[in-house]
């Protein structure tokens, strides 16, 4: 009896209150991990929604940039357009927008889908507005609460 009570006191393992701590441990790193890894996947999908707002710019600064569609559009104080992501704007749909909205969508082809869903973005919008001798170009999110600028300037919960 003597042998089996000193195999059973030095036997190698866990107790509980052992196992219970180490899980305890574990759990907290867990939530401090996770909670800056969903901050991570915010971060980068608010910088997808101003990447594909920077493209669009690009496509409509190109446009507005073309001779002839700067001599069209000049004598105008500004101009906007909204548009549903998913919209093919290389097809007929720009053609009802005007000279600069139809050569700018030729080169955005489809508006991109949004990634960043919390402000519940609903539009895409372009505006250009007339500055002295130049067209200043601007891309937007239309969303539940307002219009935020992603580009050339993010502002708001796009705003870095």
């Amino acid at each position: 009896m003597n042998k089996i009570s000193k195999k059973l006191k030095s036997s190698k393992g866990f107790s509980l209150v052992e196992l219970v701590i180490v899980i305890g441990i574990i759990a907290v790193l867990v939530a401090v991990v996770g909670a800056f890894i969903i901050r991570y996947i915010e971060k980068s999908k608010i910088q997808k929604d101003v990447s594909n707002g920077t493209a669009i710019l690009s496509a409509l600064t190109a446009a507005a940039n073309e001779p002839e569609i700067y001599r069209d559009q000049i004598n105008s104080t500004s101009w906007s357009s909204e548009v549903p992501p998913g919209t093919d704007m290389s097809a007929s749909y720009a053609l009802h927008m005007g000279m600069l909205f139809t050569t700018a969508g030729q080169n955005i082809g489809i508006m991109p889908e949004f990634e960043y869903k919390k402000t519940q973005p609903t539009k895409w919008k372009m505006w250009v507005v007339k500055v002295d001798n130049h067209l200043e170009c601007h891309v937007g999110i239309e969303t539940a609460s307002g219009t935020y600028e992603v580009a050339p300037t993010p502002e708001g919960p796009y705003a870095p």
